[in-house]
């Protein structure tokens, strides 16, 4: 996983892939749960977590996470 200032995304045979949804700026962290979702903190955006199976994408700011 990689991040720009435009997007983030990952590597498949050498290109970089943006994820629709997730936007660029600057990434604090990303981890990965035992049920395969990626968790992003974004410093502008808030939390996203990726569904690594389904690509689905949620975003909770961080004024509704009391942060």
């Amino acid at each position: 996983w990689l991040s720009t200032h435009r997007d983030l995304g990952y590597l498949e045979h050498d290109r970089f892939v943006p994820v629709k949804g997730l936007g660029g700026g600057l990434i604090r962290s990303i981890a990965e749960d035992a049920d395969a979702n990626l968790w992003i903190a974004s410093e502008e955006r808030g939390l996203f977590r990726v569904s690594i199976s389904t690509g689905q994408v949620d975003r909770s700011p961080w004024t509704d996470l009391k942060h």
